[in-house]
Formats: structure tokens, sequence, C-alpha cells
């Protein structure tokens, strides 16, 4: 504990030190009775399972007052309505708050001051700002813009629960960012990655970024949550509650390193205290308060990538049994069996290393040997990009961003700092347009049967016929025979074959 002294207008700088080792949960500095200024040493990452004696409406509104008097580069923030008073519990909730609540402000500096009134009440903070206001302007728009991208299908939809949209977000944050593990293991990790700003604008952080990324997302759906860290683990992660229930939510466990592009694991999403023990968070100084075991063992635990709207239904693949997957229902929709092979000698195979994305009109999955389109719609599969592979490499990541499908090529899923360095790629991509025919509709009658199949068949065969749809060469040979009649027949028929 430190020793407490009445101090008229003492400004008091916190130096918040940002370490990763295990530091003791208390406050800890000394102060003499003829100083005017303390320097405390305050734990980053300790307990939040103490309890705080605020609610977590409380610190939000805190944290609110804070915001905006940060946003407008205030020198002093009042916050002499809140009774705060200079006391360790006090002040380590003013720490809470400063470093997990409010994450539009990645501008102010870890050392910050407090202003308290001869009764020791702390009326203000003070800040030490880190860039000019239109520098801080400039990164906001970045986020806010980023933030929109994120949450335009997902705010506001009526199709989609609580649990969906934490679910799409999670995914969405572990898609976007890749953890600073390089810095990490070099114990050299910038400031910017402990901020939202880390997550949105530069795609690296660790977990205070993710932590604090994901409560603003969800506040911005409505949806709420609390942020919980454990000074054990030197960890921080996310409390999200769905009908006012809370769970455990650990978007950084679960995009883990070193990144593959696409991969991201659903095993920390919506977890009891027990259940979210078991996957690492081993250890007794955080928030217990998630008992409920609901989704302790759901079936997106099965999938190691993105779920993906598509219209109004989600989308996902379980990667255990080798199938894109239907949300509403968890119905197989279409079967992506492939092997992903371990070594050069061929000895060993790996599990399903597929990912899912969508270009907004199909779904776009990647196999070990490219990347492929599958309508829900009609059940079409197409492939729309073949990778040149070398050996036993594979496809292992995959997305679509932007124009570009992004993938990674490698011999293993085992990857390392080098790994996304030297074998990740990108591709122009042009998007499904809606209505374009599709391999097999040999008619353009915007489906796929009998009549296709008799008209190839009288084609090949030499008759005058009008086509009029995609181009008959459907095993994509450059030639159109007999061999693509067999082909459309066995599509038709229900096998699984896909036309190209």
């Amino acid at each position: 504990m430190f020793a407490l002294k009445s101090k008229k207008l003492l400004a008091v700088i916190l130096a918040i030190v940002m370490i990763f080792s295990a530091i003791p949960t208390t406050v800890v500095g000394a102060i003499g009775s003829n100083e005017k200024t303390l320097y405390l040493t305050l734990p980053k990452y300790y307990s939040t399972g103490s309890g705080l004696q605020r609610t977590l409406e409380e610190i939000k509104e805190v944290a609110a007052t804070l915001s905006e008097g940060f946003k407008n580069f205030e020198d002093v923030v009042d916050i002499s309505q809140y009774d705060f008073y200079y006391n360790q519990q006090d002040v380590n909730t003013l720490v809470l708050i400063m470093s997990g609540y409010i994450p539009e402000s990645f501008h102010v500096d870890n050392g910050f001051g407090i202003q308290c009134n001869e009764a020791d009440q702390i009326t203000g903070i003070i800040p030490n700002y880190l860039y000019t206001k239109p520098e801080y302007d400039a990164m906001m728009a970045k986020c806010n813009a980023k933030a929109d991208e994120i949450l335009a299908d997902i705010k506001d939809n009526p199709n989609l629960g609580d649990v969906e949209k934490a679910l799409l977000i999670h995914d969405r944050i572990a898609l976007l960012c890749q953890y600073d593990y390089e810095n990490y293991s070099n114990n050299s990790v910038p400031a910017i990655s402990h901020k939202m700003y880390g997550v949105l604008g530069n795609g690296v952080a660790v977990c205070q970024g993710y932590a604090m990324t994901y409560g603003w997302l969800l506040d911005k759906v409505g949806i709420k949550n609390e942020y919980v860290s454990s000074d054990t683990l030197n960890h921080v992660w996310n409390i999200v509650y769905i009908n006012n229930i809370p769970y455990h939510v650990d978007v950084t466990y679960d995009d883990p390193v070193w990144d593959i592009t696409g991969r991201v694991t659903h095993i920390n999403f919506l977890r009891s205290t027990e259940g979210i023990k078991s996957t690492g968070h081993d250890a007794n100084d955080f928030n217990s308060t998630p008992t409920d075991t609901t989704y302790d063992n759901n079936t997106w635990q099965d999938s190691s990538t993105a779920f993906t709207l598509l219209g109004d239904e989600i989308y996902y693949i379980c990667n255990v049994h080798d199938h894109i997957m239907r949300y509403s229902d968890n119905a197989p929709i279409y079967d992506i069996t492939d092997h992903w092979w371990a070594n050069e000698e061929h000895t060993s195979a790996w599990a399903d290393q597929a990912r899912l994305d969508t270009d907004g009109n199909v779904l776009l999955f990647s196999l070990t040997d490219g990347i492929y389109s599958f309508n829900p719609e009609n059940g079409r599969v197409k492939l729309v990009w073949k990778a040149t592979l070398t050996s036993y490499f594979s496809v292992f990541g995959f997305t679509y961003d932007g124009g570009y499908l992004i993938y990674d090529i490698s011999l293993t899923p085992n990857f390392d700092e080098n790994t996304k360095k030297l074998h990740e790629f990108k591709v122009a991509y042009t998007p499904t347009v809606p209505g374009e025919f599709e391999a097999g509709d040999i008619n353009g009658d915007t489906d796929i049967t009998l009549d296709d199949v008799v008209l190839m068949a009288q084609s090949v065969a030499g008759w005058t016929v009008e086509m009029g749809g995609a181009s008959p060469d459907v095993n994509d040979d450059g030639d159109v025979t007999l061999d693509d009649v067999v082909l459309i027949a066995q599509f038709v028929a229900g096998w699984s074959v896909t036309l190209k």
C-alpha cells in the first residue's frame, strides 16, 4: 500500500509501465511528508477479479466523460462529479478505465496526472498528448472508416441476434489484425500495439488492442461488455453479455500465432470461466462471474476459419468434418474433403485447412490447389484461381479483400516469422456478377439441367445449336469434347464434380 497525504490541487503523475512480466497487484510507491509530487509504478495487467466497487455503467460513464475531454484536447478533464478519492481502490479503478475503457484515446500517454482538492478528492485528470489534434483526427477518421466497414452489414441487421453479431465482429477483428508476436518475442512491443489504432489503423496489435477494439465495436451494436485482466497471465480480454448473461471472449487467443491468412479459431468464444480456463486461462485472479456453460461445447469450435455473412445467412467451414455449413441449422451444404500434406516425403497429412470468405455474391473457399466459388442458391462450384505449386506445397491461407484474393502457399501450416513474408501473395479478382452465366449453364437459363447436357451432346455431335450461356469447356482443357458432356451429366446426376 502507499501512504496517503492530503495535498491541495496536487498534480500526481501516474506512470503506467507497460510490461509483460508477472507483477504484484498492489500499487507500489511512497510519499514523503514534504513532497508535492508522487511517482507511482502501477501494474498494467492487475487482477479485475477482486472487485472495484463500481458498476460497469458507472465505469463507462466516467470513461465517456474522459473520452470527450481527451478528444477535445483539454488540459485537465473534470471528473469531480464522480467522487473518486486518493486511495488505492479509486486509483486502481481510474487506471482500469484509462487502460481498457477509452479505446478512442490512443493519443493519450500512459503517464497521466491526477488533480486533488484538500479533501483528497480526485477532481481532474491531466493527460499527456502524444499527437497534435490534426494528427489524432486523421487517425480517428481511419478507425471510424474501418469500423464502418466491419459493421456495415451487422449493425441494425434484423436477421442477426447478439450471438451472431458478437461472432462476426470477433472473426472480422481476427482477420484484420495479426498479433505483434515478433515484437512481443523481442520485448519491443510499441505503445501503439496496445491501442485500438494498432488493430484498426495498423493491423498489428497485442491483447490490449484486441480487447479494446472488440469492446468498442460491441458498444456500437449495443452489446454490453466489459474488460477483464489478469496479472498472472499478463493478459486482457472481454466479458460479453448475451441476454444479460456474461461470457468470456478472447479474440487474441482465437487469432493464433504465427498468423495464417484467413485463420480464426473459436475455442475462446462465449465461454464460462471453467470453459476458458481449459483453453489456457488457468489463473485465479480475474473476474470469474461467467458461469453459464451454454456455449462451452458449441459447434463453432470445430471451425478454424471465419464465419461469413452472405445475404441473410451465415456460412462457415467445419474443419473437422470437411464441409461448408449453413449456420442457421448447422446443415452441411458442400463436401470439401481434401488433404494438406505435411512434408516433402508425402508421408502424413494435416487436418482440413480450408478457409472461407465471400465476394458479396458467392462464397469463396480455398483447397490445396486454389480458390473456388460456391453459390449456396444453386450449389454450383467453380475454380476461380488455380495455384502454381511446387513440390508438395499447398494453399494454407486465404481471404478476399478489396478486389484481391490473398493467399499463403507453404509446405506446412507450421508458420514462423518469415512464412508470410515469403509466401503470402495476392492476385486481382473480379467478383462474381449477379446473373452472370455460371459454368455448366450452357443454354443460359440460370439453371444446370439435362437440357444443358443434351445441348452439349448435340454440339459435340456436330449439330448446329444455339448455346447462349456459359462456355461448354467445363473441364477447362481448351477443347469441347465428350469429356465435357460426361462431366456435366455427372454434375446433373448429383456427383461431386467441379465445373470450370
